[in-house]
């Protein structure tokens, strides 16, 4: 009896301990559904980064991100020199840039675009910065990119790929400014005042030149008593020199010989006279290229 009762006893104990075990594997906790997270699908990311960069020259930066699509469309817009990868990719994704020279910073980074976007499904979605170095020497961009899955509400982030890339910073200095560096429009705009420098130099040369000649030619003919020709040729000078005052006298001059003209015209003048008011507008017009003319060369080599 004694056996028998041990043996129903260790029995029943094992039953218990059986049908325990059985039932904490049956109330396991399960993870629900929505907090599985969504499978990544495939995609490609190309991104452009000059190899070569200058101080103080902005450069605008430029990523794509997409699921399949044509390389012809993928790139399209973007230069020779740049470089693609095959990625994981979700709904939603964020890239950041960022300078990791070290201590002190070697580009000024401004964000174009916002840094979470949607990925869609038949298209590119594109992330753009607006990069301009501070200082010249070999300097680093780190890229990262994250996929955003949203679990129970909350953004979580996975981090797809971290890329750097090595840039050349060259500083444009010029020789004649104490080695100051100088921008790329800082120069144009110097080489331009050099140039109109130039040009105003050799217009006053030209224009010295032009002035002489015509000092010699116009004495020739007022002693020819080519009066009129003479009038003719001051008028169109003192009008690019935009003398008024040179310009007025020579009108006054030209009335005198028009009304002298006229009065020869008429025989309401001796010949005598004629040649006595002749003389004096001679003696007028030569008196006009000393006082303007004359003047102005010797003003140009002052």
């Amino acid at each position: 009896m004694i056996k028998r009762a041990i043996f129903i006893t260790l029995t029943v104990l094992l039953a218990l301990i059986l049908n325990g075990c059985s039932g904490v594997s049956n109330n396991a906790p399960q993870l629900p559904p929505s907090q599985v997270p969504r499978t990544l699908s495939s995609g490609q990311i190309v991104y452009e980064i000059p190899d070569t960069m200058a101080v103080n020259v902005r450069s605008e930066i430029r990523l794509r991100i997409a699921r399949l699509i044509q390389d012809e469309i993928f790139r399209e817009g973007l230069g020779e020199n740049v470089d693609q990868y095959s990625i994981q990719v979700s709904d939603i994704m964020e890239v950041q840039l960022n300078d990791e020279s070290g201590a002190e910073d070697c580009f000024k980074i401004s964000e174009i675009s916002e840094r979470e976007q949607l990925l869609l499904h038949q298209d590119f979605t594109e992330w753009a910065w607006y990069v301009t170095p501070l200082k010249a020497g070999n300097c680093l961009l780190n890229i990262k990119v994250n996929a955003i899955i949203p679990i129970e509400g909350t953004d979580r982030k996975k981090s797809v790929i971290v890329l750097e890339k090595e840039v050349k910073i060259i500083a444009i200095k010029g020789e004649f400014f104490s080695n100051k560096i100088w921008a790329f429009s800082d120069i144009l705009m110097f080489v331009s005042l050099i140039g109109i420098f130039v040009f105003i130099v050799y217009k006053r040369i030209a224009q010295k030149e032009t002035i002489e000649l015509s000092i010699s030619e116009l004495k020739k003919m007022i002693a020819k008593d080519d009066s009129e020709i003479v009038i003719k040729k001051l008028y169109s000078i003192f009008s690019n020199l935009k003398n008024q005052k040179a310009l007025k006298e020579v009108i006054m001059l030209s009335a005198s010989l028009n009304q002298l003209n006229s009065e020869q015209n008429m025989n309401i003048i001796t010949h005598e006279d004629s040649q006595i008011k002749k003389s004096k507008i001679n003696y007028a017009l030569i008196n006009i290229i000393e006082r303007y003319l004359e003047n102005e060369t010797e003003t140009n080599e002052a």
